[in-house]
C-alpha cells in the first residue's frame, strides 16, 4: 500500500500548488459544464454467501461529466472502475482478485431558495459489473445488474468564488440483474439473480479556481460510502449472494466551460 499512499499524496500535493497560484474571479454559475477525472481509492468488504469474509483495499479511476444551472434541468453520467492492486484476503487462505465496474447517467431539476443553496431530485438509468475471482479453488462469479438510480443532491456554495461543499444520495433500484459462476474443466452456470439493490453516499468538498476566458479549473475531493447486494437471501439456491460495501476518497482535476 505504500506506493499507493505515496501516490494519493502526490496528487493532493500538486492541486493544491497548481490551484492556488490560479485567480478566482468567477461564480460557480457562469460556467455550467463540467468535465472531471482522477483516482479513487477505498477499503472493501465482499461477503460471499456462507464464504467467509473477504477484505482489502482497491483502487481505480472516476471520470464524470455534467451541466447544471440554477432553477434549470441537470444532467449527469459518470463511470468508476476498481481494481486490486494485490489479493483481497478473507480467512483459511481465502484470496480474491476483484474487477468493480459501474455507470450511470440521471437527469434532474435544481431548485434554489437561496443564491447559496440548491436541491436537485434526480433519476437514471444505470449497470453494475462485478467479477469476483477466488484462489485457491479458482472459481470466479460475474455479477450484472442494469439499474434505476433514484436520489437527490443539495448543494451549499460557502464562498461565491472558490468553495463549494455537496451530498449526494441514490438509491439504486434493481431492474435485471443476472450471474455468472465459471469454474475451470467445467460448463459456466448462468441464473437471473431476481434481486438487486445499492445505496451511494457522498460529500464532495470542491475547490473552483477562474483560469482563463473560456475554461476555469476545479479540485474535488470527495468522501464517500457504497453498499450494494445481489440476491436476496431464500430467492435462489443456484447462486452465492453476494454483499460488498466500500468506503473511500476520490482524488479528482476538473474543468468548467
Amino acid at each position: 500500500m505504500t506506493k499507493w499512499r505515496s501516490l494519493s499524496f502526490f496528487l493532493v500535493s500538486t492541486s493544491i500548488i497548481f490551484t492556488t497560484t490560479l485567480d478566482s474571479k468567477r461564480s460557480f454559475e457562469e460556467k455550467p459544464l463540467q468535465i472531471n477525472a482522477g483516482p479513487l481509492f477505498n477499503y472493501a468488504q465482499y461477503n460471499l454467501g456462507d464464504l467467509s469474509k473477504i477484505e482489502g483495499h482497491l483502487a481505480g479511476i472516476h471520470i464524470d461529466i455534467q451541466h447544471g444551472t440554477p432553477s434549470r434541468w441537470y444532467g449527469y453520467a459518470d463511470f468508476d472502475g476498481r481494481w486490486n492492486p494485490s489479493f483481497v484476503c478473507g480467512e483459511q487462505d481465502l484470496k480474491s482478485t476483484v474487477h468493480d465496474y459501474r455507470t450511470q447517467g440521471f437527469f434532474g431539476y435544481s431548485f434554489h431558495k437561496t443564491a447559496s443553496c440548491s436541491f436537485t431530485p434526480f433519476a437514471g438509468l444505470g449497470f453494475y459489473h462485478l467479477s469476483d475471482k477466488l484462489k485457491p479453488n479458482i472459481m470466479t462469479y460475474r455479477y450484472s445488474t442494469l439499474y434505476i438510480p433514484i436520489g437527490f443532491k443539495g448543494e451549499w456554495i460557502v464562498h461565491p468564488e472558490c468553495l463549494q461543499i455537496s451530498l449526494t444520495a441514490l438509491y439504486r433500484a434493481g431492474v435485471a440483474s443476472w450471474a455468472k459462476v465459471s469454474t475451470p474443466g467445467q460448463p459456466s452456470s448462468y441464473e437471473d439473480a431476481r434481486y438487486a439493490h445499492g445505496v451511494h453516499i457522498e460529500i464532495p468538498f470542491l475547490w473552483y479556481h477562474a483560469w482563463g476566458k473560456k475554461i476555469d479549473l476545479q479540485t474535488k475531493f470527495v468522501p464517500f460510502f457504497d453498499w450494494h447486494q445481489f440476491n436476496k437471501p431464500g430467492n435462489s439456491q443456484q447462486i452465492v449472494q453476494l454483499d460488498r460495501w466500500h468506503l473511500g476518497l476520490q482524488f479528482i482535476l476538473g474543468l468548467r466551460f
